[in-house]
């Protein structure tokens, strides 16, 4: 999707134009496509503020643009907006990470919408927010595995969906040798989103060096999963993405961190998880509903530039005995 920032940062110019060629774009325009749009306050909602930022984005000359100044400003525009009862997109409730890893304690920091008049209310039980769910005004601290979920509301109405942030307490693992590759299984079902894996028997399975659904493109539809262990040198924020054509997911010690589900073309979702040193078990899920089909996975992290994740996995070497435990 096309947020407030990408929105603003629209050239209507190709950079491949040359400086003749460019003398003929005039302008720029945006469009919303309201087959799916059933009221006018939901196209308000999905206009507003990306028009300011469309606007802006055109008559600014490049060199004076700046996002974190246009941000400043635009928090001025919210009272005249409500004011005039505009529905406004209360702006992405993005976590830090979607998965926080931790020793004895974290600290839950969640983040605060910049829309004023609306409140964030939370749980961590992991059931959706509602009008009787705790008002977030402060950070906590959790000392066990804990799942919670925050969603922005405005007087009765939740604006979105509710974000989703695990946080996931260290424990110790044997320390048993491994080896590059990670298993794949393959299932035949036809799905409109990820089956339940642990549900299904596979009709085959293995090891690979790296994600591949190739082998398998003459079906007309099938879901694969795969498994595999990543090591981890560095503590940081590591971020995670899918690409794939139809849905996909990504999970880290069971918390979802990715989530590309659902038919679809060819999209990229991003996740992130703070991660501490040690061994992580990657679970990743994918389904094709016929047509296109394509899957791919990435990292990014503390020494680790973006690169293909499936070639850093590991599998347990066949015969290696548990060592010392951390």
């Amino acid at each position: 999707s096309i947020n407030t920032a990408r929105a603003y940062d629209f050239d209507p110019v190709p950079a491949d134009l040359s400086a003749k060629e460019a003398e003929y774009v005039v302008g720029g325009q945006a469009n919303l496509w309201t087959e799916w749009i059933a009221t006018f306050r939901r196209a308000q909602y999905m206009i507003f503020p990306r028009m300011l930022a469309m606007s802006e984005a055109l008559w600014t000359p490049k060199d004076l643009k700046s996002y974190a100044n246009f941000e400043g400003r635009l928090a001025r525009y919210y009272p005249r907006l409500n004011a005039l009862d505009v529905d406004i997109y209360p702006g992405e409730l993005a976590p830090e990470a979607n998965l926080v890893v931790f020793v004895d304690s974290a600290k839950v920091v969640l983040p605060k919408p910049v829309l004023p008049g609306v409140d964030l209310r939370f749980t961590m039980d992991g059931t959706e927010p509602n009008l009787r769910s705790r008002l977030y005004t402060e950070p906590l601290t959790v000392q066990k595995d804990t799942v919670v979920k925050a969603a922005v509301f405005r007087g009765k109405e939740k604006l979105d969906s509710a974000i989703t942030v695990t946080y996931h307490e260290v424990r110790m693992h044997p320390m048993i040798a491994t080896k590059p590759g990670l298993r794949w299984e393959l299932y035949g079902e036809q799905c409109t989103v990820l089956p339940e894996f642990d549900k299904l028997k596979p009709e085959a399975g293995g090891e690979a060096a790296d994600i591949d659904i190739l082998p398998f493109a003459s079906r007309p539809h099938y879901a694969m999963r795969w498994k595999g262990i990543l090591e981890v040198s560095r503590e940081g924020l590591y971020a995670f993405t899918t690409g794939s054509d139809d849905g996909s997911r990504l999970w880290i010690d069971d918390a979802l961190v990715t989530d590309n589900d659902q038919p679809h073309a060819y999209v990229e979702k991003h996740g992130r998880a703070y991660l501490l040193p040690g061994r992580y078990n990657i679970e990743i899920g994918w389904f094709d509903q016929g047509g296109d089909r394509s899957m791919k996975a990435w990292i990014e992290g503390p020494g680790i530039a973006r690169q293909p994740l499936g070639p850093l996995l590991r599998v347990f070497a066949v015969g290696a005995k548990p060592g010392a435990v951390r």
